[in-house]
């Protein structure tokens, strides 16, 4: 099998084929690890008449966190690291200090669990790429999908409100519970799911994205 990418000024294609004679495909796991890095839509091409070709077109869209995250990030990883920093300067307190720096490693482990990275899409899902672990929602599993932005009377069930993005349980009187996965209130789109899940996603060029989508599940 291989792997072909080429630039043609701004935009770029990748093209994945394998031989004629091969019935492997690529796995999507390793597609999505080959190009998560690329920013643009690929258009996949037949490279000649004796083999076959594996579409797979995939759009990524980065996740950009508002200022108010950026400050709200900031000031409250200074203030954990200076009360952690004053805590080891206590005499006699390594209790103490162990319990903290617990806290701080499950604070940190769980903002790379959910904290979103970018919003990519393929011929089979949506996926929410975050630092430890992707989060794909399968296309055949959503019902429809529409730009949304959060409002201000939006309640924080279980999650982050700002702490490098928004993600987690909220609820809203017009949309009811959902699951976050954003960094600015004016990138979101709604993802609405057939067995009534919702997810409130948010990501760069958030109407190219929906339309994306659209097409997909036409």
């Amino acid at each position: 099998m291989g792997v072909v990418y080429m630039r043609a000024g701004e935009k770029k294609k990748l093209m994945v084929y394998f031989s004629f004679a091969s019935h492997k495909y690529i796995d999507l796991v390793q597609f999505r690890c080959i190009c998560l890095w690329l920013n643009q839509t690929y258009f996949p091409q037949p490279i000649d008449k004796n083999r076959k070709m594996l579409y797979l077109c995939v759009m990524k869209k980065q996740v950009v966190l508002s200022s108010y995250c950026w400050i709200i990030s900031a000031l409250s990883t200074a203030l954990i690291c200076g009360v952690f920093i004053y805590a080891l300067k206590q005499p006699d307190n390594e209790w103490a200090v162990w319990s903290l720096g617990g806290v701080i490693v499950i604070l940190f482990l769980f903002t790379l669990c959910f904290m979103p990275l970018s919003i990519s899409l393929d011929n089979e899902s949506l996926n929410i790429n975050r630092p430890l672990k992707i989060k794909s929602i399968p296309l055949i599993d959503i019902s429809d999908v529409r730009m949304c932005p959060p409002t201000m009377g939006a309640i924080r069930i279980c999650g982050s409100g700002g702490w490098f993005g928004w993600y987690g349980w909220f609820k809203e009187k017009d949309l009811g519970k959902y699951f976050a996965y954003y960094g600015k209130a004016s990138d979101c789109f709604l993802v609405n799911l057939k067995d009534g899940s919702k997810y409130l996603l948010g990501c760069k060029d958030a109407p190219e994205m929906v339309a994306a989508i659209q097409r997909k599940l036409k």
